[in-house]
């Protein structure tokens, strides 16, 4: 979708995907899928140019799944991207304390 400009197209998608899928039990799937589809919809969301959506989504999720160390990590990178190094930190703290190179 990206080559075919199509990012409004792949937002829906993936809102879609966070919105209303659901992982079969039954069938092999990464294990955080729904992290995954998160973190797509909050990358569309930035080359779209909509940086609140895509943190708000983030934050929501994160609040949802709060040990999720992929939603965490691009929190930080979203934050990092904005110049808002206190929010980074912020999100640092809240890695687990063993984490290599936290």
């Amino acid at each position: 979708m990206l080559r075919q400009q199509r990012l409004d197209l792949a937002a829906r998608s993936y809102e879609m995907a966070v919105t209303h899928g659901t992982v079969d039990p039954t069938i092999w799937h990464l294990s955080d899928l729904a992290d995954v589809a998160v973190v797509c919809w909050s990358l569309v969301m930035q080359l779209l140019g909509d940086a609140e959506r895509a943190e708000s989504v983030l934050k929501q999720a994160a609040a949802e799944r709060p040990d999720s160390l992929r939603l965490r990590r691009q929190l930080i990178e979203l934050y990092v991207k904005a110049g808002r190094e206190k929010d980074a930190l912020a999100q640092s703290r809240q890695l687990p304390g063993e984490m290599p190179l936290r």
